[in-house]
């Protein structure tokens, strides 16, 4: 397992942030625990159960349309980018993103704002998950609040 720290040491966070579809965040945006627990099983998923991961993945999420959010990540102030990975800096905040297909890691010591708004203006409808540290939360609901 490879750790990321920051300069100062401290190791940073890794979300893992699906792009739920509409219908999904409608019946669970109250409820998000219910999606965290179906993605952290997800996560878990072994690779003999593949296929049931994939299923559940298609009805959950839908795919990260890369090429698009590329466009609203390259509004950000990137360090470093290579193979759809973007090391970026601003007010010492550095963070890591990492887009695939199935969805956005995002490696992080301290919350850029910024970073989330860009992401929500991707899509409103993104869900962040740390499964080491059993947390979650709406992008959209986590703009503005850890300033």
């Amino acid at each position: 397992m490879v750790k990321f720290y920051n300069i100062n040491g401290d190791i940073m966070d890794t979300y893992h942030i699906f792009v739920i579809k509409k219908e999904i965040y409608n019946t669970y945006k109250d409820n998000p625990y219910s999606l965290y627990k179906s993605l952290y099983n997800l996560y878990n998923t072994n690779k003999d159960d593949l296929k049931l991961g994939i299923s559940i993945y298609s009805q959950l999420c839908n795919i990260v349309n890369i090429k698009k959010i590329t466009e609203y990540i390259k509004l950000l102030p990137i360090i470093r980018e290579t193979n759809n990975k973007y090391l970026i800096s601003k007010d010492n905040k550095k963070a890591i993103i990492i887009l695939k297909y199935s969805n956005i890691i995002y490696k992080y010591t301290n919350i850029n704002q910024d970073i989330l708004y860009i992401l929500n203006s991707y899509s409103e409808y993104l869900f962040a998950c740390n499964f080491k540290k059993n947390n979650y939360y709406w992008i959209k609901e986590k703009i503005n609040i850890e300033e």
